[in-house]
């Protein structure tokens, strides 16, 4: 599992909505289009940090560059949160959710959606 700033974060969630390799051109427009303020050798930096993370692979096609995330959203959702669960062993694996639903940051459809994951488990 690597670990990811929030800027590398943003990119990567932006590379994950592109569903195809995308070149930092293209990824610029989107991200600055989503209220990012960045420049070109921004974007540059941020994904050389996530190619030697090994999170995005690198596709060279003639004299372009493509950039695609080496997991899925949700693989890598899932990697996080073990990741945590495992540095916060005090605690119940419970408290993260509990956080969650106090804090009033999940909806009525994401409960229901958890509680069918756990009936069906």
């Amino acid at each position: 599992m690597f670990k990811v700033s929030e800027a590398e974060l943003d990119t990567l969630l932006m590379l994950w909505e592109c569903k195809e390799p995308v070149r930092p051109a293209i990824l610029l427009i989107r991200l600055n289009e989503n209220g990012q303020n960045w420049s070109i050798s921004t974007l540059q930096t941020l994904l050389a940090r996530l190619l030697a993370k090994g999170a995005v692979t690198m596709i060279k096609q003639k004299r372009f560059h493509y950039y695609t995330p080496v997991m899925s959203r949700e693989e890598f959702l899932a990697e996080t949160v073990v990741s945590l669960k495992k540095r916060l062993t005090t605690y119940s694996p419970i408290a993260p959710v509990a956080a969650l639903v106090e804090s009033g940051l999940l909806t009525v459809e994401e409960l229901d959606e958890a509680k069918a994951l756990l009936e069906k488990a």
